[in-house]
């Protein structure tokens, strides 16, 4: 026990240690008055080593000190530092919202159609344009910095970082890409007058505080969760032992399909037929049939399974192994996005399912009109607010939407449907650009070595032949200048096959014309015009000169060369 009026060092460290392992480390607003405090105290009585004098006597680092009071002097103010945690919400950088995503995908996808580089730093330079980030161009630390959250920002929006001729860029990834193509071009597709309804779930937290603030026992048990959708109340029901169930837990896909079985008939009600209902890729959305085999069943159905589906296995083979095998089969054979449930039942009744491609919100149109509701709920919120409260101003706020609201962000998704669509359109025709000069290079290639082979084997067989027909006649030393002479006499007899045959030609399909287009009104290399054969005639008449005059031709040079 140190003593009242004066302690030894070891006293002074025990207290000194107690003190460090009690307090907190950041310092609250209050403490930092009392630093400002000693200051002020210390150096109107002329005091030296200010600084170090309150550090040591508060147990505070030099700087700590030094910066309230330099703090003081520029701001006239103390202001407290949140605690160095993950604990207090912060704001982003880059805001989160759809205006901010609608720009940088409109962004990147421009410039990819039109195979301009991107980067993270093209995205940052369009932000500081816009206005919606700051930062000093001059301070290269603080440029760093930004560069850092714009290149998390864009992970997090689900783009990749891929490389195109050597260079990096930000593109959207295969499967997703592959998906809004499929979406946009399925919708573009469609008729006008095919009716289409926008399907989306939500659900709000019975006993939810903004801010987590609400004072309870540890002890007592939590309380239930309900939750609201849209067109339709879902309250969790209750277990074997009155354990209730959440939105997540109850809400499954053989809820939704019931539900989404009560949609259609509403809609037919209506008189609509040939609706196609879009929605997102929730999990519920996309269920698998009931008796999907799964990891989790016995080995006894797994094996099962295995001789349903054709999978070589043995039965002494471990479950682990067995589902090895029968999950590739069951990924080729059961798709979840082809042949769910519900667009089977769909279409059964004559109607179609589209799903929206992951990463577009902007193409769902429904999202907007959900902000727009959640937007008027949410500014209604009091500290009083009951569940019955937001039940209550979520269904006034769905009666008193406007339809006009509701079709400028169907039209606004539209827009965007026949915007994105001249794009990929551009984008894949330049992609076909390389496969098309591929193609056309390999084919020119085997034609290529096709005719070298051939002329080659055509002369070979007329030296054999002459060498075995005229061997005593003529010595082997005098048979090339024979061929010489049938060379000369192949592109003189090919003259005139290419001048017939083009004569032959233009007069066939100069009568073709006249007679086919003009006198019976028949389209162009129209079947039923009798001139297009002798036009065809000709032309394979002038390109069998061309091929017999090469050959003559190759052959000379081959002779005299």
């Amino acid at each position: 026990m140190p003593s009242t009026t004066a302690i030894s060092d070891d006293d002074y460290d025990e207290i000194a240690s107690y003190i460090r392992q009690e307090r907190p480390r950041s310092l609250t607003k209050e403490e930092r008055l009392d630093i400002l405090r000693l200051h002020a105290e210390l150096r109107r009585d002329g005091q030296m080593q200010v600084s170090s004098t309150i550090g040591r006597l508060l147990g505070r680092s030099q700087k700590v000190v030094k910066e309230v009071w330099f703090q003081y002097l520029r701001s006239k103010n103390v202001l407290a530092v949140p605690p160095p945690s993950n604990q207090v919400q912060r704001t982003t950088r880059i805001p989160h919202t759809h205006a901010v995503t609608s720009i940088l995908r409109q962004f990147i996808r421009t410039r990819n159609v039109t195979r301009v580089r991107t980067v993270a730093k093209d995205v940052m330079a369009l932000l500081l344009e816009a206005k919606i980030i700051h930062y000093d161009v001059n301070c290269k630390p603080g440029a760093v910095n930004c560069l850092c959250r714009v290149q998390q920002f864009l992970v997090k929006l689900g783009f990749k970082r891929g490389k195109r001729r050597g260079h990096a860029a930000y593109a959207m990834s295969s499967a997703h890409a592959t998906a809004r193509d499929v979406y946009v071009q399925h919708m573009m597709q469609l008729a006008p007058a095919t009716p289409v309804v926008y399907l989306d779930e939500s659900y709000i937290h019975h006993h939810y505080a903004r801010h987590h603030d609400s004072l309870y026992d540890p002890t007592d048990n939590g309380p239930p969760k309900k939750c609201i959708r849209v067109a339709d109340v879902f309250q969790g029901c209750a277990k074997a032992k009155n354990e209730p169930k959440d939105y997540h837990a109850m809400f499954n896909h053989t809820y939704f399909i019931k539900w989404f079985e009560k949609v259609m008939s509403e809609v037919e009600a209506l008189g609509k037929q040939g609706v196609t209902f879009v929605m997102d890729n929730a999990k519920y959305h996309k269920g698998l049939p009931a008796d999907t085999p799964r990891g989790t069943w016995r080995k006894a159905y797994l094996l099962s399974a295995c001789q349903r589906y054709a999978v070589d296995v043995d039965s002494h083979d471990l479950k682990k192994t067995i589902w090895a095998r029968l999950k590739p089969v069951l990924s080729t054979r059961i798709d979840p996005v082809v042949r769910p449930g519900r667009l089977s039942m769909a279409r059964a009744r004559g109607h179609d399912v589209v799903f929206t491609p992951t990463h577009h919100s902007d193409l769902q149109p429904i999202e907007m009109v959900w902000a727009k509701v959640k937007g008027d709920v949410g500014v209604q919120y009091t500290v009083d607010t009951t569940f019955a409260d937001v039940r209550s101003r979520l269904d006034a706020a769905f009666v008193s939407l406007p339809s006009d609201v509701v079709w400028n962000c169907v039209r606004h998704c539209n827009k965007l449907l026949q915007e994105t669509q001249p794009l990929l359109e551009e984008s894949t025709a330049r992609r076909s650009y390389g496969e098309a000069l591929l193609i056309c290079f390999r084919g020119r290639a085997f034609s290529a070595v096709l005719d070298i082979t051939s002329f080659v084997a055509g002369v070979i067989i007329l030296y054999v032949f002459i060498h075995a027909t005229f061997t005593p006649i003529v010595s082997a030393t005098e048979i090339p200048m024979l061929m010489v002479g049938y060379g000369f006499g192949a592109s003189f007899v090919a003259l005139f096959m290419q001048l017939g045959g083009g004569i032959y030609t233009k007069a066939a399909d100069v009568g073709a014309d006249f007679v086919g287009k003009v006198v019976q009104g028949i389209p162009e290399d129209d079947p039923r015009n009798q001139a297009l054969i002798a036009d065809l005639v000709g032309d394979c008449v002038g390109s069998n000169a061309d091929v017999f005059e090469a050959f003559s031709t190759i052959l000379l040079d081959q002779l005299l060369g």
